[in-house]
């Protein structure tokens, strides 16, 4: 993976000993998923548009094929968004990752976390207008990092 030869070197990138390293890695595997499925899809399309991109995913007979793009598409970009809103105290963007990513919670049986999620959710739909529109204008995740770089928890991260 990524240039990584011996084997303590591979299991220094699949252990994510580095967080820098590791974001580094999945940035750059995102990259290489999507460019190498887009760069087939446009090859083989007679007139490629984005809508038609995932019908034509759903169609490759390859089970594999559908299952990287899947966790691809899904799963990193959902982590990305939340790592984002974390680091820009952007809930939108924080609630939007977390969302997608809670199906984790339930598929993997993290109990505390599916209690964290379903408390949050409930007292949002429950909050007046008002209340809520008071917890999105306030609502806070962090106090680390350079407020005038926009930088939130883990501000110092890359």
């Amino acid at each position: 993976m990524v240039g990584f030869q011996t084997a303590k070197a591979l299991l220094y990138a699949f252990n994510a000993s580095n967080h820098h390293k590791s974001w580094e890695m999945l940035h750059i595997y995102f990259q290489a998923i999507v460019q190498l499925q887009i760069s087939h899809y446009i090859q083989t399309a007679p007139s490629p548009t984005a809508p038609e991109f995932f019908h034509w995913i759903n169609l490759q007979p390859n089970p594999t094929y559908r299952y990287v793009h899947h966790i691809t598409f899904r799963y990193l970009t959902a982590l990305f968004m939340f790592r984002q809103g974390v680091r820009e105290g952007n809930s939108s963007l924080l609630l939007g990752g977390r969302f997608i990513l809670g199906e984790l919670f339930y598929t993997n049986n993290c109990r505390i976390y599916m209690e964290v999620q379903y408390r949050d959710i409930l007292t949002r739909l429950k909050a007046p207008p008002q209340a809520l529109a008071a917890m999105q204008q306030n609502e806070s995740f962090s106090e680390t990092g350079n407020i005038n770089r926009r930088e939130g928890g883990g501000g110092g991260l890359s």
